[in-house]
């Protein structure tokens, strides 16, 4: 989702940076959500563990605490180093996908003007690898934006923004700094964006240390313009308040500054004691039970989805026929081909033919090609020319069938490769197939073999194999 639309709804808003310069709001914020608390009295939250989390983009404001998810990563970090068998994957995997679901989420709130305030730590990461499978998480895997810090520590602060100086009165040791440099952002949707413009990164100071580096940022991203060499204006995203974490302050105090300043409320007076926990309400154990048991079933579905899902994930290897090219596409050919039983399928050396087989004890010579355009005479005359050098390399050996295995027009949907008048193999290429007994093999066609053979509509690959090498031209079916 771009920016452009947003001069719009700031227009229809009447609403600017400098407006919110001006104070607090007189408008009570009603529907703010938590993220990463245990409980904030009055309001809407969830913890970081938590296995389901509430729509963040379905809330005015909302605030993250990223302290708790730098503990509990630290956790986990440490049973991994320590036994990986007893690593808690499943939550690690939940827990993965929920930031990268709220990280969308996060994009949605900025890009419609309103506002997210988290309490930061420094950054940190937890990798886990299972063999070819490399998953990370980190503190700020919920940012739509890089955030870049240094570390350092100190006690004293100051204001640069006003509206955050009670806040500040909370930090009595800080332990890093943010870089306030803005930077292009390479990774966002240029849809919106005509060719010679940008996303920009903007970041705003809001209280420094002493040595003027900021220990809060606001976080905007806006269209940077290019011919005029300027920030539009009128297309600068909602933001993101990075604020150091209230190290040696009030946690509660902290989040009632930033309440009263930006939301005109405050926490709830009362809390709820301790103990009242201990106190189990009416129906009590049978509910938590049928959580428990929901739970269960949750967790074994989910399982069942990561099954389905793997097994999705490399059956979708095959795709590559219809638009991979050089060694990539000859090793999705090789694969195909042993699929389809080709026997003692092998490459070729460098510069030699792509791949050999043997079918009834004859050999058969592969010239893999992926292609811009329609494949023509010139990769006929490859294949002629990797036979003829082939025969004298391997004494004894006759080549029964040169195959020429071609993804032509390989950015175009498959659909689509013959419209127009186009050919997958041009008219020349055919009559030197035909005249050299070659035999034409569209990737497309492969794909749907594979398919067939894979999903079980082929009764017999083996009369597949015959028919291509006893084919004269171009191979169909």
């Amino acid at each position: 989702m771009g920016l452009k639309w947003l001069s719009v709804l700031r227009a229809h808003r009447s609403v600017s940076r400098q407006d919110e310069a001006q104070g607090p709001s007189t408008c009570e914020v009603g529907r703010i959500l938590f993220i990463g608390f245990d409980k904030v009295p009055g309001f809407r939250c969830f913890n970081w563990k938590d296995w389901t989390w509430s729509n963040a983009a379905d809330f005015e404001v909302v605030f993250i605490n990223c302290a708790p998810l730098l503990v509990l990563l630290a956790e986990w970090k440490e049973k991994y180093s320590e036994n990986e068998a007893s690593f808690p994957e499943k939550p690690f995997d939940r827990l993965r996908g929920n930031l990268s679901t709220l990280q969308e989420q996060v994009l949605q709130i900025v890009n419609s003007g309103r506002s997210v305030f988290a309490l930061a730590t420094y950054e940190f990461s937890l990798g886990v690898d299972r063999g070819l499978r490399y998953r990370s998480v980190g503190v700020y895997s919920w940012c739509p934006f890089p955030v870049d810090m240094r570390i350092e520590s100190g006690e004293v602060s100051r204001d640069i923004d006003p509206r955050f100086s009670e806040y500040r009165k909370q930090l009595k040791e800080w332990l890093f700094y943010f870089d306030s440099k803005p930077r292009p952002l390479e990774d966002m949707d240029r849809s919106d964006l005509t060719p010679l413009q940008s996303y920009v990164l903007l970041v705003q100071g809001l209280f420094e240390n002493l040595s003027l580096h900021p220990l809060g940022v606001e976080l905007r991203y806006a269209v940077y313009d290019r011919p005029a060499e300027t920030v539009l204006q009128e297309a600068i995203s909602g933001p993101i308040y990075l604020l150091h974490y209230p190290v040696g302050g009030d946690l509660r105090e902290s989040l009632r500054c930033l309440l009263r300043e930006f939301c005109n409320t405050d926490l709830a007076e009362s809390e709820e004691p301790e103990w009242l926990n201990l106190i189990c309400p009416p129906r009590g154990t049978a509910l938590d039970q049928k959580i428990d048991l929901l739970t269960s079933q949750i967790e074994e579905l989910s399982d069942q989805k990561a099954t389905v899902v793997a097994e999705r994930q490399q059956l979708e290897y095959w795709r590559r026929l219809l638009y991979e090219t050089g060694d990539l596409l000859e090793d999705v050919v090789f694969e195909a081909l042993k699929l389809l039983g080709l026997a003692n399928v092998r490459f070729g050396a460098r510069g030699d033919h792509d791949i050999a087989g043997e079918l009834d004890g004859e050999t058969l010579i592969f010239e893999v090609k992926g292609l811009n355009g329609s494949s023509g005479r010139r990769e006929v005359f490859d294949l002629d020319r990797h036979i003829s050098e082939f025969e004298p390399k391997n004494p004894g050996t006759k080549v029964a069938k040169g195959i020429l295995v071609a993804n032509a027009y390989r950015h175009d949907p498959p659909s689509t490769r013959e419209e127009e008048g186009r050919q997958v193999f041009a008219g020349d290429a055919v009559d030197h197939a035909k005249a050299l007994g070659f035999a034409l093999l569209d990737t497309r066609v492969l794909y749907r073999l594979v398919a067939d053979t894979i999903e079980g509509n082929l009764d017999d690959t083996h009369e597949i194999l015959k028919a291509l090498r006893d084919t004269v031209g171009v191979y169909s079916r």
